[in-house]
């Protein structure tokens, strides 16, 4: 935030504990999904009602350590707090929308061929928008190709249908070329 010349980083302190947050986590993971919690049936109400008004798809997941299967209706690294003051908080919100199917590249490693990213970590940051994820008549999974059960794979094809859609009939549409702009009119 601007003011008066001055620039503020402006952060709100949310009331649970920062040397134990897990004493306050109720739903997702605080660990980057080696486990997860599901513990609250308000929250998991309320996820479900997030979720479908931002046309997301519950789906099963499974905790790298434990192996147990949970149903979220969010991405599984959302942390979900039940806070100090009574309240209900949601954390580490950057990957609640899907990203686009990702670019990969066949190679031989070890004599066998494997798949890999073209670009390492993509699926963090080439996240769908929310404005386009709403006009789909499917819902989305949050964790496609990743944290999710094997049953979930089959939600990654709707991904990549919607990924297509996106680049090769709205996006055209649009007629973008960078030579539709000059510098002064990108600012």
């Amino acid at each position: 935030m601007d003011y008066m010349g001055w620039r503020l980083a402006v952060s709100s302190i949310i009331p649970i504990d920062t040397r134990k947050p897990s004493s306050t986590l109720i739903y997702g993971s605080e660990n980057g999904g080696v486990t997860f919690l599901d513990e609250s049936a308000v929250m998991r109400h309320k996820m479900k009602q997030l979720a479908e008004k931002l046309n997301l798809r519950g789906h099963w997941v499974v905790g790298s350590q434990d192996g147990k299967k949970h149903f979220l209706y969010s991405c599984a690294d959302l942390e979900g707090h039940k806070a100090k003051d009574g309240r209900l908080y949601i954390l580490d919100t950057a990957r609640v929308f899907p990203c686009e199917m990702p670019a990969m590249r066949t190679i031989e490693e070890g004599g066998r061929i494997v798949s890999k990213l073209v670009v390492k970590g993509a699926h963090l940051f080439n996240m769908l928008r929310p404005e386009f994820i709403a006009t789909l008549s499917k819902p989305l999974s949050s964790d496609v190709f990743l944290f999710r059960a094997s049953e979930e794979a089959k939600y990654d094809e709707d991904v990549l249908i919607a990924t297509k859609q996106l680049i090769e009939e709205l996006i055209p549409i649009l007629k973008i070329s960078p030579k539709n702009f000059t510098r002064e009119e990108s600012i």
